[in-house]
């Protein structure tokens, strides 16, 4: 898959309705979740951002870390949280998407993907379009878009109760068929 830089991700991601200003950093994640990643992450970092990656943040004055972001993702009103975080254990380097979706007083933790270190790799947010046909009324849902590196662009939707890959990120209205997480 042809790779897109930062900046025509970023423009292209400006015509679809997205929500990306919020002020977020690893200081802001409710206690419920870095309790749960240290628990279960031992060592986990906030994934660092390539420069490039934040001077694109900073030129379009999108104010959260690359890495970390919030939405109401499965659509029961609550606010849920995306983090991508790093490992550098001996055998376990690996960088993960992790949601973290509100239950409670707690969260569910449900991970989408995971690959090899790259700080290049940054998560966005967009709202699909809604469906408005009599059969299938749809409200517009927020997806998940993990957006750079070497393995491309994917994007995430909760639907049915579990997150499914509604295929890339940039240019797709998420139609086609999905794997399953």
């Amino acid at each position: 898959m042809r790779q897109l830089g930062l900046a025509a991700c970023l423009v292209l991601t400006s015509s679809v309705t997205f929500s990306a200003n919020e002020a977020i950093s690893e200081h802001s994640l409710p206690l419920a979740i870095h309790s749960q990643l240290d628990q279960e992450y031992p060592g986990w970092k906030i994934a660092p951002a390539s420069k490039e990656v934040q001077a694109e943040f900073r030129k379009h004055h999108i104010n959260r870390d690359p890495s970390l972001m919030t939405g109401e993702f499965d659509q029961d009103g609550e606010q849920d949280y995306v983090i991508q975080i790093t490992r550098t254990q001996p055998e376990q380097e690996e960088q993960s998407v992790l949601v973290f979706l509100k239950r409670g007083e707690g969260f569910e933790e449900v991970p989408l993907e995971s690959r090899a270190i790259n700080p290049s790799v940054y998560l966005w947010k967009m709202k699909n379009r809604p469906t408005n046909t009599p059969d299938a009324p749809r409200p517009p849902k927020e997806r998940i878009m993990v957006l750079g590196g070497e393995l491309g662009q994917s994007t995430y939707e909760f639907d049915n109760g579990k997150f499914r890959d509604v295929g890339p990120a940039i240019g797709s209205r998420g139609d086609s068929p999905g794997e399953d997480y």
